[in-house]
């Protein structure tokens, strides 16, 4: 197994000990003071597109004796004074005996940022005394997605395979994607010591690659590729900007971070495409598979992501320019690239981690039910096996 660990004293955090229990294991009761936790279900990002909504978490650190009833709001929530999102029920009420609920942040199909944008979800009030917000919980808003105009060349080449019976045109433009990912846990820092499994719909941007022939489509996944944007986003961010035990203490990222002004509470554009996934009209599989030079300069086996993120774009520019701290700073450890995260180590074509969340990479379409899956695996830095990605395309309403 090829893998970078970097040592450092992994202790679990309060938060993370209690979403690693479930309500009905855990008798026992913290003696301090009663606090209120926010995570995310899925991603920490949202679209500013109707229809476009994500589930936060609230979990409490004791259960609470009598029901509770929990207010919470948004923070830098206005554009020209406009709310550009709400919580559909911003109260909720926790059960006696019980203390986890969730709120739901949905977007007002406005459409109105043209920049990425930072919310705080935070607690207004509480009908517990003394019941506390341990801190509020971030959340980026993106511009809404726009399509691409297809060129006479894509119209001509979809119009030729719905003639020969092959209507791919379901799976141009805004595509509906179910994802499920099983996370391994025993990662190296703290982060990434818990497994577990979420599941989650999104939208993918798919458009017809202009190197298509009559006889092969091939598609391009121009934003949130695989569904999985903002999840790959958070597991970057959670290797880097928010590990605050290891990697942001070292000499090479803290000289990253200056030169660009990196900083975690300040919102950046991450983007993942994924591009020549080829359509196998014989067989009803696609190719999706690239071979790629890993951090060791070797070929792997890799779902051949293409990162966009915006401060690795500001390193870069200097790099280029011959900056020498920049230079160095890349070098020694402390890269903006996400590429040099994600998919970094291991091959995925064969179980290099011996664990048990490899899996054959898989692809299949079905032109009648209008459904695209794959099923693929990938690795991280400070992994401890490989996550294993299940994803599901539906046609456009």
């Amino acid at each position: 197994m090829k893998k970078i660990v970097f040592f450092s004293v992994v202790c679990l955090s309060f938060i993370t000990f209690f979403n690693s229990c479930s309500d009905d294991d855990d008798k026992s009761e913290y003696g301090g003071t009663n606090e209120v936790f926010l995570s995310t279900v899925s991603t920490t990002t949202l679209n500013d597109e109707e229809g476009a909504e994500l589930q936060i978490k609230v979990l409490l650190t004791n259960r609470v004796k009598e029901a509770t009833s929990l207010t919470f709001g948004i923070n830098k929530n206005l554009i020209n004074g406009i709310e550009i999102v709400k919580l559909s029920e911003p109260t909720i009420q926790i059960k006696a005996g019980e203390r986890e609920g969730r709120i739901t942040i949905k977007s007002n199909g406005k459409n109105l940022l043209t920049n990425v944008m930072s919310t705080e979800i935070t607690l207004i009030s509480s009908s517990l005394k003394n019941l506390t917000l341990n801190k509020p919980l971030s959340i980026l808003i993106f511009p809404k997605i726009g399509m691409p105009e297809l060129t006479e060349h894509q119209r001509v080449l979809l119009e030729g395979y719905r003639n020969d019976g092959y209507d791919i045109s379901k799976w141009i433009g805004l595509i509906p994607v179910r994802v499920k990912i099983a996370f391994p846990g025993e990662g190296s820092i703290d982060a990434f010591t818990l497994p577990y499994v979420k599941e989650f719909n999104g939208q993918t941007m798919i458009t017809l690659n202009e190197s298509s022939t009559p006889t092969e489509p091939i598609l391009n996944m121009i934003s949130n590729a695989m569904g999985i944007e903002s999840y790959l986003y958070d597991i970057f961010r959670q290797a880097t900007i928010l590990d605050e035990d290891f990697w942001t203490r070292q000499p090479a990222p803290q000289i990253s971070m200056n030169l660009v002004g990196l900083d975690a509470s300040k919102p950046e554009i991450f983007k993942l495409a994924l591009n020549n996934l080829k359509l196998n009209l014989k067989d009803n599989t696609i190719d999706f598979i690239s071979i790629r030079k890993n951090i060791y300069d070797e070929d792997i086996s890799i779902v051949g992501f293409d990162y966009s993120y915006s401060a690795w774009d500001r390193l870069l520019a200097l790099i280029q320019a011959g900056n020498q701290n920049a230079i160095e700073a890349d070098e020694q450890g402390g890269s903006l690239n996400p590429a040099k995260y994600l998919n970094q180590s291991s091959t995925i074509d064969k179980d290099e981690y011996k664990g048990n969340n490899w899996i054959k990479p898989q692809s299949r379409f079905n032109l009648s039910t209008g459904e695209m899956s794959f099923i693929f695996n990938m690795d991280h830095l400070n992994a401890g096996d490989y996550i294993k990605f299940e994803v599901t395309y539906y046609p456009a309403k």
